[in-house]
């Protein structure tokens, strides 16, 4: 190694250093994301659950109902 080509690294460090410190962040970054994406996919699994077990029942069902418990 030359005492040119140490220069040259050295004056570089602080961008390697840099770079490094941007690739850490945008790995934390895409972490992150992928981690809210697998969020999102089971609430929407758990909602979507809900709405299949979720009774439904017409209007005219609960009138039904409602004329029919009605006391004399």
């Amino acid at each position: 190694m030359t005492l040119e080509l140490l220069q040259e690294y050295n004056a570089n460090k602080p961008f390697i250093l840099q770079m490094q410190k941007l690739k850490q962040q945008l790995a934390d970054a895409e972490e992150k994301i992928r981690e809210g994406k697998e969020e999102l996919e089971k609430v929407k699994l758990w909602n979507k659950l809900e709405e299949q077990h979720t009774w439904k029942i017409s209007v005219d069902e609960l009138n039904n109902a409602s004329i029919g418990l009605t006391w004399p």
